[in-house]
């Protein structure tokens, strides 16, 4: 659960509030996106990690839909499925959206920002994202864990990596 972030109109300021310590933070009004991200990054951190290292250090265009989908994802709002039709829902704001491959084998949405053709193209091979989509990348990538000696992503229970016997890091 994300801490409580609150706008005080009178000081124009955001504030996280760590619920187990009291703690408060200030984040001038301009600077919402930064608040949640200090919210995030309070109770997931690797999460946060993942988004700017991976995900924003190779697509910086992404970056609105990205922290959406780190919210989504941090809220427990991905849910695999295993129908044949679909392989996710994400819980959106007040819909569920389905997440499933197009006759194309690309990844895609039901969300209105994916239909309308909003989500910008980020891949070559013409893959567009929302943050759905994101959040569904997401949540996969938490499932697994980085090889310190090799750099591969391997199982997340597993301590040893498999490809090469070294220990895995917890990143």
């Amino acid at each position: 659960m994300l801490p409580m972030i609150t706008y005080d109109r009178s000081a124009r300021v955001y504030q996280v509030v760590d619920q187990t310590t009291g703690e408060v933070e200030t984040f001038p009004a301009k600077h919402k996106l930064e608040a949640e991200q200090y919210a995030l990054a309070m109770v997931n951190p690797r999460l946060v990690r993942i988004v700017r290292d991976e995900l924003l250090s190779r697509r910086p265009f992404l970056e609105a839909r990205a922290w959406k989908a780190a919210a989504i994802v941090e809220s427990g709002d991905v849910a695999p499925v295993i129908d044949g039709l679909y392989f996710a829902y994400v819980r959106g704001q007040g819909d569920i959206y389905a997440v499933s491959h197009d006759d194309d084998g690309l990844m895609a949405c039901t969300c209105t920002d994916f239909t309308s053709f909003g989500a910008p193209v980020a891949a070559s091979n013409g893959q567009r994202l929302c943050k759905h989509l994101l959040a569904w990348q997401l949540y996969q990538r938490l499932q697994k864990h980085r090889c310190y000696h090799c750099s591969k992503l391997v199982d997340g229970d597993v301590d040893i990596c498999p490809l090469c016997g070294e220990d895995v890091t917890p990143f």
